[in-house]
């Protein structure tokens, strides 16, 4: 299971050599991360009403995004994996924003938290776009 090194991930991936028993280390990897995503961590206002609304149109659109860039014809085979490498790349490299952006927002959601996740999440799915109009035709089969 790969955590940073994308590129070898994808080439593993074309050539066919990721079985279901990885894809699965993946795809529950990426459950537990969104699991964690939802522990409730403050009182809700109107603004974290807005966010969570918003995300769902951007999640939607950004996937089928993702999907049509998707030109080997297996987006779920390759999606878990590669969102999975390419969220840790993404988040590590966005934290020092995320921290600059926390520590100046008040403690309370605003408006300008909805549109900071809301770019942020916009970003994320075109950035992992790229990485799926970067794969190589993959093998018909799951290893």
């Amino acid at each position: 299971m790969y955590f940073w090194d994308i590129q070898s991930l994808k080439k593993e991936l074309a050539a066919g050599q990721v079985g279901e028993k990885e894809l699965f280390q993946y795809f529950l990897a990426h459950m537990v991360a969104i699991g964690l995503m939802f522990i409730p961590y403050a009182s809700h206002n109107v603004f974290d009403i807005a966010s969570a609304a918003l995300s769902v149109p951007i999640s939607v659109l950004g996937l089928v995004y993702v999907y049509k860039q998707s030109s080997a014809g297996q987006f779920l085979f390759q999606y878990f994996p590669i969102a999975w490498v390419f969220g840790i790349r993404f988040t590590v490299a966005a934290l020092p924003l995320i921290f600059i952006f926390a520590a100046v927002s008040p403690e309370e959601t605003s408006i300008w938290d909805v549109v900071f996740f809301g770019v942020f999440e916009i970003v994320f799915y075109w950035r992992l776009s790229v990485h799926f109009r970067d794969m190589p035709c993959t093998e018909a089969s799951v290893a």
